[in-house]
């Protein structure tokens, strides 16, 4: 097998390859361009892309799709007009709205990067840009979408005018904004900033109240049962991303007076700080995977100015993330001379993160990373009737930019039986064959069939094997499930082959799971 890591450049989005060995851990990434190859400057900016806080970048679901904010080059001094912009790996980054006067360009995406809201408007695939402001009225914000783009959550009231804010959350195709339960014995509602489950069903934010020379705030985490605080009130609390199902939040709480802490909470285990850096007492969990198990954001490192990306992962920790991407993924030449400030949100399986860094001229420019871990196996093989276990193993490399060198291979299977290798896009499932079968159907629907092929080798023995090149696959058959192959893709694989003892005739192999390097 092969490994390679990559990085696109901002000038040029072309695929350079670098070779060493294994491709189990290899990682991605590409500057986001602006809009001119030179950043817009005045005497107290620099940038070209993904600076403006927290809703500077975003990612889709799926981690195709980019929506960030770009910067016209050359503009006045005192001036710094802005643009949101959406960045595919096909398309290049292509602005999508007039220049913004809002301080919130990018706050959702849907999970397939079809549909883009910004605090006032929303761009899709099929209508571009439509200013949102007849609709939502003259005090409604946005602050997030569901996954499908259809449902939106965000704040009614202004903050520092109105008297009182409350949070809401509008299905644009079903009627009115709904407004959202107040915290018991927090009469004054919400803060502006607030989040919503990929499922659209949870919504997260913070509270607010007067207090003295600061106003309190609380972590606030709202369903169907009502409201639930997940923090004590301080300066300043909140609830920043949600898992798909929003069994899972994320956010920053303060903690001895201006300490800020990254906290993880689902029900079972309340509150829980993930911020563990030595040298540290400031840090924001900025967004959470689908399933609750990656977390990204931003933390102080003391001795280095300005903050530093972090990701934390279930069961491994809290990681520098740039640190993580030099060291264990091989990625510090191609990452000299930048710094990686901050990471504001992740793909839903957790291995697209984007962010906003320092280039190597000092400008601000967003970034992708994308992590590959190779190929996985899970499931256990049948045994078969003759008492052979076939396994399927791979080949080579999964890359997008070849038609050949992927293959999928039976081993140890019964000699003399037909057979082919099947695959999914949708995940793993574990599901009995038959009754009676030691067979388990390990990929999840839809799947497609590979090519009808023999095992060969000695009747009788367990000797057989055949083997698909995916690749070549894909490239030869138009309309096929996952083609063209598209880097990042998770794909799931099985053998199926004949044996005529067996329950149902027949019985499957372990299974792979891999993902498509570019």
């Amino acid at each position: 097998m092969s490994n390679f890591t990559l990085s696109l450049s901002a000038a040029a989005l072309a695929a350079a390859f670098l070779s060493n060995s294994g491709f189990a851990q290899s990682a991605q990434f590409v500057p986001i361009p602006g809009v001119a190859s030179q950043p817009g400057t005045n005497s107290n900016f620099c940038g070209l892309s993904g600076n403006t806080g927290y809703s500077a970048v975003r990612v889709s679901a799926d981690g195709s799709t980019v929506a960030t904010v770009v910067y016209d080059p050359g503009f006045a001094n005192g001036a710094v007009p802005l643009r949101a912009a959406r960045w595919t790996e096909t398309s290049g980054t292509v602005v999508l709205t007039p220049v913004l006067q809002g301080l919130y360009p990018c706050t959702g995406i849907s999970a397939d990067g079809r549909t883009i809201y910004g605090e006032s408007w929303r761009w899709t695939a099929a209508g571009g840009y439509e200013d949102l402001r007849p609709l939502l009225g003259p005090e409604r914000t946005i602050f997030g979408c569901s996954d499908d783009g259809q449902t939106i959550t965000g704040a009614q009231g202004i903050y520092g005018v109105a008297a009182e804010i409350d949070l809401f959350r509008w299905n644009l195709n079903s009627g009115v904004p709904q407004l959202l339960p107040r915290a018991a014995g927090v009469p004054q509602g919400y803060f502006y900033f607030n989040s919503i489950s990929g499922d659209g069903s949870v919504v997260g934010g913070s509270t607010l109240r007067p207090g003295g020379v600061f106003q309190l705030s609380a972590a606030a985490r709202i369903d169907a049962s009502g409201v639930q605080l997940l923090t004590q009130e301080t300066s300043q609390e909140g609830v920043s991303d949600l898992s798909f199902d929003g069994r899972v939040a994320v956010g920053f709480t303060q903690e001895n007076g201006f300490q800020s802490r990254a906290f993880r909470w689902e029900a079972s285990t309340g509150t829980v700080f993930i911020d563990n850096v030595v040298g540290s007492n400031s840090a924001y969990a900025r967004a959470v995977d689908a399933d609750g198990d990656v977390i990204v954001g931003d933390y102080l490192d003391f001795g280095t100015p300005g903050t530093r990306a972090f990701v934390w992962r279930q069961g491994l920790g809290f990681f520098d993330l740039q640190d993580e991407l030099e060291g264990n993924y091989g990625l510090a030449q191609q990452l000299a001379g930048w710094k990686l400030e901050v990471a504001i949100d992740v793909s839903a399986d957790g291995r697209t993160i984007v962010g906003s860094a320092l280039n190597p001229q000092g400008c601000s420019q967003a970034f992708l990373v994308r992590l590959f871990e190779g190929v996985t196996g899970y499931c256990t093989s049948a045994t078969s009737s003759a008492g052979c276990v076939a396994t399927l193993v791979e080949e080579g490399a999964p890359s997008a930019s070849a038609n050949s060198g992927f293959n999928l291979r039976l081993v140890g299977a019964e000699a003399q039986r037909q057979g082919l290798i099947f695959y999914g896009v949708s995940g793993r499932t574990a599901l009995p064959w038959a009754s009676g079968s030691s067979s388990t159907l390990c990929v999840k629907p839809p799947t497609q069939r590979m090519t009808l092929s023999n095992t060969a080798g000695a009747f009788g023995t367990c000797g057989g094997t055949f083997a698909t090149d995916w690749l070549a696959y894909l490239a030869s058959s138009n309309g096929a499930l996952a083609a063209p192959a598209t880097p990042g893709q998770l794909v799931q694989a099985q053998a199926w082959y004949r044996d005529p003892p067996a329950p149902k005739a027949t019985n499957l192999s372990n299974a792979l799971e891999f993902t498509v390097l570019p």
